[in-house]
């Protein structure tokens, strides 16, 4: 079984990744979400030794998957947008961790294309938009990253699954960096 970390702020797990994806992984990949272990909704009241627990399942994972975009947030509760998953993702890269960022749709893909610190140490981008794909295909800056395109009848994580078996996600990341 293939361990991965999920990157991604706990709200927008709550909020969107658990009801969408969470029932998806199980199968061929074990996904750690973070999420899980009952983190307070007021980020002044995260207990240290989660984030301590955090950095152990990033080190025993295979990979990392990102879920990370924009959302409303309230500074004082949830703290700076992305702050703590771009540092997952950061930690992931120094670690050689093939980093695999889901991407809904174009906004989705701005929000990246604006993240060039995280964006450029992705190994690949997976969508089930096409839109997406051919955007990435067709920018000089992203196509070098690739995308991964699934379908329901070929779900997400058969996808990654079979992806993390090449050896191309299995070479340094980013040697042209």
């Amino acid at each position: 079984m293939i361990k991965m970390y999920l990157c991604g702020s706990v709200k927008l797990w709550r909020s969107e990744f658990k009801e969408r994806y969470s029932t998806s992984f199980g199968t061929s990949i074990q996904l750690f979400e973070p999420g899980s272990m009952n983190v307070p909704q007021n980020q002044m009241h995260i207990n240290p030794d989660i984030a301590l627990f955090d950095v152990q399942q990033i080190q025993e994972a295979d990979a990392l998957l990102v879920y990370m975009k924009n959302y409303e947030s309230n500074y004082e509760v949830d703290g700076p947008v992305g702050t703590d998953s771009s540092w997952e993702c950061g930690y992931g890269y120094g670690l050689k961790k093939p980093i695999i960022t889901i991407i809904e749709d174009l906004e989705h893909l701005k929000y990246f294309q604006l993240q060039w610190m995280v964006t450029f140490t992705i190994s690949t981008f997976i969508t089930d938009n096409e839109e997406v794909l051919n955007v990435i295909q067709n920018d000089d800056r992203l196509k070098k990253i690739g995308c991964i395109l699934y379908k329901p009848e070929r779900n997400i994580e058969y996808m990654i699954t079979e992806y993390l078996k090449t050896s191309q996600s299995q070479q340094p990341l980013r040697q042209q960096l």
